[in-house]
C-alpha cells in the first residue's frame, strides 16, 4: 500500500514538472480553482506601467486591469482590480495609454480623452486640474503619445502637439518651459512614440528625429545629454520606432532593426548588457510587425507569428521559468497576433484571440486574478462576476 501510494505521489510530482516546463504557455481552464470562469477573448491589447486593457472581438467593449486606486483609469472602483474590467466609456477605441498618474484614450473617431493627474499641465486644457472622469481634450487627432508627464498629439494633417512637463527638452520646443496648453513643434510627422522623457517622432521622408533626454543613449546621439528640438537620428526610410522607458527600437525599411539606450538587463537584445549611447544594428533576420517595450524587457512580434522575447526574466516576463537575463532574442511563443508590455509583464493575444500574460501582477496588471508573479504565460480568463453581466 505504501508502495503503491508512493509511486502515485511521484507519478503526480513529475507530471506537475512536466506541466510548469522552463518556458511555455499554462492553461488554466482546467484548474478546479477558475472552473466557475471562461476564458477571454480579445481582438486587441495595451499595456502600460500597471494596468493593461483589451479590446474585445467583434465589439466596441474595452476591458481593464490593474491599479486604479487614484481612479487613474477612469474605472468606479478605485482600488487595485485583479481581472479585467468592462470600461463605460467611451466606445469605439482605436488606441488605449496607461500610465502610472493618468490614462489617454484615442477613439475611431479621432476624439481623444483623458483621465487622471495633470500635475505638470500635461492635457493640454489650460490648468493643472485631475480629472476624474475621461473628458475630451483634443480632437482631429490621428495618434497619441505620453511619457511620464506630458504628452504628444498628432494630429491628421500631421502636425504634432505636444503640453506638460519639459525639465529634459522632451517637448521640444527648445527650452525648459513646461506648457499647459498644446503647443505645435512639428509638420509632416507620420509616427510618435514617447519614452519617460523623450519622443521620438518619424517625418514624411521617413527620417527619424528626437528630442528631450539622452542621458543612457536613448536617442543615440553621443555626448548629448538633452536635445531640445527635434533632431534627425536618422536619415533613412524608417518604418516604426519605438520608445521604452530609457532605451529605443527602431525598424528600417530593409527590415533591419536597431536600437541604443539603457541595456542593464539585455534588453537591446545585443548578446551583453553594455548601453549603448549609438543606434546599433540587432543580428536578427526576422521581419518586424509590432515592438512592445517594459521597464527592462523588450518583445517583437514577427510578420510570421513569432513572438522574440529579451532582456530582464526575475518577474516572469519573458515567460520563463528561471530568472534570468537574456540578452538575445528568443523564440517566445507562435501563431500571435498582438503583444504587449507592462512595466514587469508581457500579454499577448494568439491567433484564436486567446490571451496569454506572465510577469509581475503585484497590481493587478496582467487580469490574472491574483497577486503573485507569474513565471510562465497563463491564459486571462474572465470576472465570474462580470461573466453573465450586461456591458455598461
Amino acid at each position: 500500500m505504501i508502495k503503491h501510494t508512493t509511486k502515485i505521489l511521484i507519478s503526480l510530482l513529475a507530471s506537475t514538472i512536466l506541466m510548469s516546463g522552463c518556458f511555455g504557455i499554462k492553461d488554466k481552464k482546467d484548474n478546479p480553482e477558475h472552473k466557475d470562469h471562461i476564458p477571454l477573448k480579445a481582438q486587441h491589447v495595451f499595456a502600460g506601467h500597471y494596468a493593461s486593457g483589451i479590446i474585445e472581438p467583434l465589439s466596441s467593449f474595452v476591458l481593464l486591469t490593474g491599479d486604479n486606486t487614484k481612479g487613474q483609469m477612469g474605472l468606479p472602483d478605485k482600488l487595485i482590480l485583479r481581472f479585467m474590467h468592462p470600461m463605460p466609456e467611451p466606445r469605439n477605441i482605436s488606441k488605449i495609454i496607461l500610465r502610472p498618474t493618468f490614462s489617454l484614450i484615442l477613439t475611431n473617431n479621432n476624439q481623444l480623452y483623458a483621465v487622471g493627474e495633470n500635475k505638470w499641465g500635461q492635457f493640454g486644457i489650460g490648468d493643472t486640474k485631475k480629472l476624474d472622469k475621461f473628458q475630451p481634450i483634443a480632437e482631429y487627432v490621428s495618434d497619441v503619445a505620453a511619457g511620464i508627464d506630458f504628452i504628444a498629439v498628432l494630429r491628421k494633417d500631421g502636425t504634432l502637439m505636444v503640453s506638460g512637463h519639459n525639465n529634459k527638452g522632451q517637448l521640444g520646443t527648445g527650452d525648459y518651459v513646461d506648457r499647459s496648453i498644446f503647443v505645435i513643434v512639428g509638420h509632416a510627422i507620420t509616427h510618435i512614440s514617447a519614452g519617460d522623457q523623450f519622443l521620438l517622432s518619424i517625418n514624411q521622408a521617413g527620417d527619424l528625429l528626437g528630442n528631450g533626454s539622452n542621458e543612457f543613449g536613448q536617442l543615440g546621439m553621443n555626448g548629448r545629454t538633452n536635445i531640445m528640438v527635434p533632431t534627425t537620428i536618422f536619415q533613412q526610410y524608417v518604418l516604426d520606432a519605438a520608445a521604452g522607458p530609457n532605451f529605443s527600437f527602431a525598424m528600417l525599411g530593409n527590415n533591419v532593426l536597431f536600437v541604443s539606450g539603457n541595456n542593464t538587463r539585455g534588453q537591446l537584445g545585443l548578446g551583453d548588457t553594455i548601453p549603448r549611447k549609438v543606434f546599433t544594428q540587432v543580428p536578427i533576420k526576422l521581419s518586424i510587425k509590432k515592438i512592445a517595450l517594459g521597464n527592462q524587457h523588450s518583445i517583437l512580434l514577427a510578420n510570421n507569428g513569432e513572438m522574440l522575447v529579451a532582456g530582464d526574466n526575475h518577474e516572469g516576463q519573458l515567460g520563463f521559468e528561471q530568472p534570468d537575463i537574456q540578452s538575445h532574442f528568443t523564440h517566445g511563443a507562435s501563431e500571435v497576433a498582438d503583444i504587449a508590455a507592462t512595466a514587469n509583464g508581457s500579454i499577448f493575444i494568439d491567433t484564436n484571440n486567446y490571451i496569454y500574460a506572465s510577469g509581475s501582477n503585484k497590481k493587478g496588471e496582467l487580469g490574472l486574478g491574483y497577486a503573485l508573479s507569474s513565471h510562465g504565460f497563463d491564459k486571462l480568463l474572465d470576472n465570474e462576476e462580470h461573466v453573465h453581466d450586461e456591458r455598461y
